[in-house]
């Protein structure tokens, strides 16, 4: 039996710390589960390539997300990459709607005056757990630019429910 090398156990720490994210994430681009398997897997093989060939020590977060929405992009052939909120409507309950109980129409609907930019970089940060700088990395826009729209988007929706002047 032969010992794991560094790059073999750090692979295996990646892997098992992202593999849920970089579905998630790749599944709202594409939609379909199948589709989001397979750019999953790809993902990490070109994460497991780029550690093997030493051009990568342990690929963080932002550089998964970034490499699996290129794949995803390839996949889906579609104009924008990024998600529709009108599938993840769980994810829309997040911490700025946590005060009431919202069903799916409620939540479409305050999705609805949102930019597709305010919508992506508040799932990207509410509902994928990611950091703003990450969303900026993965996106390509600075950082000011994702504290931005997450804090219209917020704000836009708790206008909607009567909440302003609550912390954002």
């Amino acid at each position: 039996m032969t010992t794991a090398t560094s790059w073999q156990v750090a692979f295996e720490r990646l892997y098992e710390a992202n593999r849920e994210l970089v579905f998630n994430y790749s599944r709202g681009i594409l939609r379909a589960t199948e589709d989001a398997e397979d750019c999953t897997v790809e993902t990490f093989e070109e994460a497991l390539k780029a550690m093997k060939k030493g051009q990568v020590m342990e690929p963080s977060r932002a550089w998964l997300l970034t490499v699996a929405k290129h794949r995803a992009y390839r996949k889906s052939k579609a104009k924008k990459w990024f998600a529709n909120l009108d599938d993840h409507t769980e994810l829309a309950s997040a911490e700025f709607v946590d005060r009431r109980f919202l069903d799916e129409a409620e939540v479409k609907s305050l999705l609805a005056d949102l930019s597709r930019e305010e919508q992506e970089s508040i799932w990207m940060h509410d509902g994928l757990g990611l950091t703003h700088q990450e969303i900026g990395d993965i996106i390509g826009v600075p950082l000011g630019t994702v504290l931005a729209r997450v804090f219209r988007g917020r704000k836009k929706v708790q206008r909607k429910l009567g909440l302003e002047g609550t912390s954002v």
